[in-house]
């Protein structure tokens, strides 16, 4: 039924008709409530009728009304008057894009940015779960304000409607065939899955994408016919023109997005749209970047110092040439050295570090380094210039690797793993983690990393997606996998699996498939290992080993020969800071046994020190009493072993509680007279308590053979909150109630599918603040203690290791990034919120993996602060034609 103009559909007085056709009628009409314009779409009475239509579309409705997106047609309201079902929508002045390409092909720019737009538009939709499962040129509009991507299906025939609104449950959408044996769809710029009834998903959006950015740039479809049938053998068979034969200024790194966009195999299209967005703004940009983002000024120093280097490269280059050209294997081992960046230390060791290496060819060294302000960034040294530069948007990188193709790089910040094209570019995210141990590139286009530090290795597509289990662990011999290394088949790889209890014998190197073939151990050793040149590379304490290696065998076939006897090794994460490449390069730093000592500071709310209490000793927990008279410290007391401490704020009076060196999380009574804390070996492992004055015995709370960590007493002291771990993998680690009195019966206080940890009790007893990552990131969350009856969220851009101010009035955080920031809370009966968050100031900290590195006084005016000590780190050693010191000696 056609509309009069002037009638009114509710609060909507229809204007003029915009346009018609089988799936219903749109109107231009006014909402006279708020005095503005919307489009209105009405649908076909026979749709609109079917009980089993409404009840999908409207939910349907409501997942796309939270799709807001500045280049998604936003939707307003759904609606019924009478016989009329309508959807009120924005209203678009503009064209379509299939009105707009009719008339020519888009400019570059502008193809860049609409394209672009309308990727960022997918990535958002998809997101949330969302499938558009018809993108085609009439479905972008082109406004003033940009490209707008419109209709997701939901005036279209029943099936599918009903197949589209089932995608917002499951993340993907049925094929196109209908119940009366129709396909569904615009064949041109349908997937070669949707046409084949397939399963579909985000990359069949991609397909269609791909066919609309071709048509764009060429004028032409990319699948042409000269009826259904023809058309459908050519998206199924055949491979468009290539575009650059017909537009000759198309780039070709454009061609190559839109020709992966269409691949046949869904597994070979990019797999998010949020890449292909990146790329194409990489591609707008091209002409301006020939380098890493940010560049860093050489020293006169560093001048010098790579003058000579080059200089010895030179001659070992002219050396070398003259020896192959005689005949002869190449004799000459070259050393040089790099300096870190002007006004930057270098960052290789801890929980937040990144250590040197080298790209596979060769030509590149990448690592970490901290710039003026103290954040680390991830920096790339190309080995023919004097300078580093620095990776945009790499703030708070740790542990990078490369690409098999030496053009990209993998690193982890912000609890994500990020990729970045070291020619230019924002990083892109491809998968969340928690506190990771490394990561490894195939050739195969996975990725394999450890997400955690406690825990297998997981692999994941290098075009994101959600990883998926790699190792498993074989507890209790092992409770990491960590530092994969990926052999040159692209199938095997080394990894390190270790035991985080002290008397642990069992680390030792594997050798496995990602096809699950093997999994063997190849060497025992407490650290990383790499592969180059014929040879598995690896350390035993600080001296650096080489051996021959077959790789398809997976034997070593000669002797252990010494290649270096002073490099820096980490005991905290288990890593030499070495690497090496093909091209016959190894780089190390130097400086023995990596210090792990820090210093205890107070500081005010502005971050200024105010007084140092505690100098280089070898602290990684800090904890104060709820007084904020005593401070509980984890000292290590031995190599891989820690004990607990007592420090008098009065005094400055030292107290040593244990000597069981595997002690960590320590948290005292609210009546400061007991001190619980987490053992975890083989002799004990669950959560103890021990009297604050160090009389008598410690005293069993609980013992698990499970990972747990003591977080919190409720103020009345009758309860303990702990992290527990049972290895679920439906509920991941999550928060449990021990009482105190009685018989000591642990039960879940939460249990969710996402990971909850470090939980704060808040001191009037009434709230229970927490992290979690039920929203993807770390966030900090707070509910009602003990009821857990309700939750909101109070950071929004990452946050952990929660701290209340004494009265209860005020929580604070930190951010990925470290800084410590203020929430104000208001609370009344049941209910709070939060009235302001305020950054207050960036720690530099210890540690945030084996308990508290930061903790505040009830009056919430002075922080204390586990930071590094001063660490003194030289040049990193290059060795060229490293190999000839490892090939066995002639007589």
């Amino acid at each position: 039924m056609r509309l009069s103009v002037g009638i009114r559909l509710g609060p909507y007085e229809i204007l003029s008709l915009l346009g018609a056709g089988g799936m219903g009628e749109v109107y231009r009409a006014r909402d006279v409530r708020l005095g503005r314009e919307v489009a209105i779409k009405t649908l076909p009475s026979d749709l609109a009728h079917n009980r089993e239509f409404r009840e999908r579309f409207e939910r349907e409705a409501r997942t796309l009304s939270a799709l807001s997106h500045p280049n998604i047609c936003t939707m307003y309201d759904i609606g019924e008057v009478g016989d009329v079902s309508f959807l009120v929508m924005e209203y678009l002045e503009g064209e379509t894009l299939a009105a707009r390409v009719v008339r020519k092909p888009l400019p570059l720019p502008e193809l860049l940015e609409i394209g672009s737009d309308i990727a960022d538009a997918l990535s958002k939709a998809h997101q949330r779960g969302v499938i558009h499962c018809d993108l085609k040129p009439a479905n972008v509009m082109l406004t003033r304000d940009g490209a707008k991507l419109l209709d997701f299906g939901i005036a279209r025939d029943i099936s599918t409607v009903v197949a589209v609104a089932a995608a917002a449950e499951t993340r993907t959408c049925s094929g196109p065939v209908s119940s009366q044996g129709r396909i569904i769809g615009t064949f041109q710029y349908m997937s070669p899955e949707q046409l084949q009834g397939r399963a579909a998903d985000a990359r069949t959006d991609v397909f269609s994408f791909g066919a609309v950015l071709y048509e764009a740039a060429t004028g032409k479809a990319a699948f042409a016919g000269e009826n259904q049938a023809t058309i459908i053998a050519a998206v199924l068979e055949k491979s468009p023109t290539p575009p650059r034969d017909l537009r000759k200024d198309m780039p070709p790194s454009l061609q190559a997005v839109v020709r992966r966009c269409m691949e046949k195999d869904p597994e070979r299209r990019w797999q998010c749209a949020a890449d292909v967005a990146s790329e194409l703004r990489r591609i707008a940009q091209a002409p301006e970047r020939r380098a890493p983002a940010v560049s860093a000024k050489g020293t006169h120093r560093e001048r010098i110092a790579w003058i000579a280097c080059c200089a010895a490269l030179l001659v070992a280059s002219l050396v070398f040439g003259w020896r192959w050209h005689s005949g002869r294997t190449a004799r000459l081992v070259v050393r040089s050295a790099v300096l870190a960046p002007d006004g930057a230390r270098f960052a290789f060791v801890g929980d937040v570090g990144g250590p040197p290496v080298l790209s596979p060819d060769g030509r590149f060294l990448a690592f970490v380094a901290a710039n003026g302000a103290g954040e680390n960034q991830l920096y790339v040294r190309p080995l023919g210039s004097n300078t580093a530069s620095v990776i945009s948007g790499s703030e708070g990188a740790r542990f990078p690797f490369w690409s098999p193709d030496s053009r990209s790089l993998g690193f982890f910040a912000d609890h994500k793993l990020r990729r970045v094209d070291i020619a230019g570019g924002a990083p892109v995210s491809l998968c969340e983690v928690d506190k990771a141990r490394g990561g490894a590139w195939s050739s195969s286009g996975l990725i394999v990393f450890a997400s955690n530090v406690r825990g297998g290795l997981s692999k994941v597509s290098d075009q994101g997606g959600k990883p998926t289990p790699l190792t498993k662990l074989e507890e209790p011999q092992h409770t990491t996998h960590r530092w994969p290394y990926f052999l040159p088949d692209g199938n095997h790889f080394l990894y390190l699996a270790a035991n985080h209890m002290q008397q642990s014998e069992g680390a030792a190197i594997y050798y496995a498939a990602l096809d699950g073939s093997v999994n063997k151990v190849l060497l025992h050793t407490k650290g990383n290992a790499v592969f180059a040149n014929e040879h598995v590379l690896f350390v035993n304490g600080t001296e650096l080993l080489a051996r021959r290696f077959d790789v398809k065998k997976g034997e070593f076939t000669g002797e252990t020969v010494s290649l270096a006897s002073d490099v820096l090794y980490d005991p905290g994460v288990w890593r030499g800071m070495f690497t090496a490449s093909e091209a016959a390069l190894l780089a190390y730093q130097p400086g023995g046994i990596a210090s792990d000592q820090s210093v205890l500071e107070w500081v005010d709310r502005s971050g200024k020190p105010k007084q140092q209490i505690e100098d280089k000793r070898s602290q990684t927990a800090v904890r104060l009493s709820s007084s904020g008279r005593w401070v509980m410290i984890i000292e290590s007391s031995a190599p891989g072993g820690a004990d607990l401490w007592v420090l008098n704020r009065a005094n400055g009076g030292h107290r040593r509680l244990t000597f069981s060196g595997d002690v960590s999380s320590p948290v005292c009574s609210p009546d400061e007279r007991w001190v619980a804390y987490t053992r975890a070996s083989r002799q004990a492992q669950g959560i103890f308590r021990r009297l604050l004055s160090g009389a008598g015995n410690e005293e069993v709370l609980l013992h698990t053979s499970e990972p747990v960590i003591a977080s919190t007493w409720s103020p009345d002291g009758k309860y303990l909150v702990f992290d527990r771990d049972t290895g679920a993998a439906h509920t991941g680690r999550d928060l449990w109630l021990l009482p105190i009195e009685g018989e000591r019966v642990p039960r879940p206080l939460l249990e969710t599918n996402a990971d909850e940890s470090e939980a704060r009790v808040s001191p009037d007893g009434r709230w229970i603040a927490y992290t979690s990552t039920e929203s993807g990131p770390q966030e900090v969350y707070i509910s009602p203690f003990p009821s857990m009856s309700i939750r909101q969220q109070i950071s929004t851009a990452g946050g952990f290791s929660a701290r209340w101010r004494g009265d209860s009035r005020e929580i604070f955080y930190l951010s990925p990034n470290f800084t410590v920031h203020a929430a104000q809370m208001q609370l009344a009966g049941d209910h709070f919120e939060v009235a302001e968050v305020t950054p207050l100031f960036r720690a530099d900290l210890r540690s945030l993996l084996l308990g508290s590195a930061y903790d505040v006084v009830p009056d919430g005016q002075l922080f204390l602060l586990n930071s590094p000590g001063e660490e003194h780190v030289g040049p990193v050693k290059l060795v060229q034609n490293w190999p000839v010191e490892a090939a066995p000696k002639e007589f």
